[in-house]
């Protein structure tokens, strides 16, 4: 993906904001059921995701995440999963499988904290921007992860609609490359967007985005796709172009 098309950490913010909106507004709902919240993987196999630092922080904690490597495993904790699980447990902490993530508003509006103690190599940039859009949220990251130490200080929470700028502005770029690399004609190169407001380059990458991105502002589904294009000519500048 070209660098300035698509933000390398995103969720959808709108979706989160309304998810903790609706959870917030049930009857049921108890805003202080838990001090610190942690979500992620505990079978940490590179070292890096950290969810036993969980055990360290006081009050009421839950720790949400994947427990199982497959669904034979029935209700089996993976043998990865299982030593860190068991210092959590030891430690009081509650320990949860996964929620689907159209509920993770729910667990999300029931703490007062998240912890995201990845560390610099990489996880939780989700999560922190997540506990932000819904927000009223504390969210604490370590010392060692200046990057989502940045996300959750100074990075924009971004909408649909910003993405789908995004791609159509790097997409008119490519576009533009490709009358310029090919060949052939500039006619027969199909245009990002045509008359009818459907996809030229787009089409081709159609099956790899989500339908609503797809949907608007960026085009509706096109039959034209690349033809007349060389193909090889696409190829190189996607190899190229900096990522």
């Amino acid at each position: 993906a070209v660098r300035r098309a698509v933000h390398a950490f995103g969720i959808d913010a709108d979706a989160m904001r309304r998810q903790c909106a609706e959870a917030r507004a049930r009857p049921q709902h108890n805003a202080t059921s838990y001090d610190w919240l942690f979500v992620g993987a505990f079978a940490d196999h590179a070292g890096f995701k950290r969810p036993e630092r969980l055990a360290l922080r006081s009050g009421r904690r839950l720790a949400v995440g994947k427990l199982r490597d497959n669904a034979e495993q029935g209700d089996v904790v993976a043998p990865a999963a299982q030593p860190v699980v068991d210092a959590l447990r030891r430690a009081g902490v509650e320990v949860r499988p996964p929620v689907p993530w159209d509920r993770l508003g729910e667990v999300l509006t029931a703490t007062e904290a998240v912890l995201v103690p990845d560390d610099w190599r990489g996880g939780g940039e989700r999560l922190v921007l997540e506990a932000r859009a819904c927000g009223g949220l504390d969210v604490a990251v370590e010392r060692d992860n200046p990057k989502l130490r940045d996300l959750r200080d100074t990075a924009p929470l971004y909408t649909p609609l910003y993405y789908a700028g995004q791609l159509e502005a790097g997409l008119l770029g490519l576009e533009h490359d490709l009358r310029v690399a090919t060949s052939v004609s500039p006619a027969s190169v199909p245009d990002v967007r045509d008359e009818e407001e459907t996809c030229g380059v787009l089409g081709v990458l159609g099956e790899l985005l989500f339908s609503d991105v797809t949907g608007a502002p960026l085009c509706r589904k096109s039959d034209a796709f690349l033809a007349g294009v060389d193909l090889n000519v696409l190829v190189d500048i996607l190899e190229t172009t900096q990522v």
